[in-house]
């Protein structure tokens, strides 16, 4: 599975414009380090109703800017959750925390680059 597929928000968005991508990877990091915050905390309250809440609603938007293998994580993590099965839930918990990670290192890479680029451009 891939980590981070850089064509799928331009596709989604129908535009390669450097700003706008810009703007929503930023987004996206912020909203998804902060949801996930939230999902942890959550998840120590064992709360699985709004674990499967958090993470449809990640799984959604990581889909949106290409980071497949931690949507695929999320689906997981979603469907442990309304199953109750706790064990599981924590589980996929931990994995994709680490796909988490990695996804937002290789984002903020690709941030890099097109902000770079954005400069070039002027």
């Amino acid at each position: 599975m891939v980590l981070f597929d850089k064509t799928a928000l331009p596709m989604s968005l129908g535009t390669t414009e450097n700003d706008v991508l810009i703007q929503f990877y930023d987004m996206f990091i912020q909203i998804n380090l902060e949801s996930w915050n939230d999902l942890s905390n959550i998840n120590k309250s064992n709360d699985l109703r709004l674990v499967r809440q958090t993470a449809h609603k990640l799984k959604s938007s990581s889909a949106s800017v290409g980071a497949l293998a931690l949507a695929d994580s999320l689906k997981c993590l979603e469907m442990a959750a309304a199953d109750g099965n706790l064990l599981q839930v924590i589980e996929q918990t931990e994995q994709t925390t680490q796909l988490l990670h990695n996804t937002i290192d290789l984002i903020r890479a690709e941030l890099t680059f097109l902000q770079q680029e954005s400069v070039r451009a002027q």
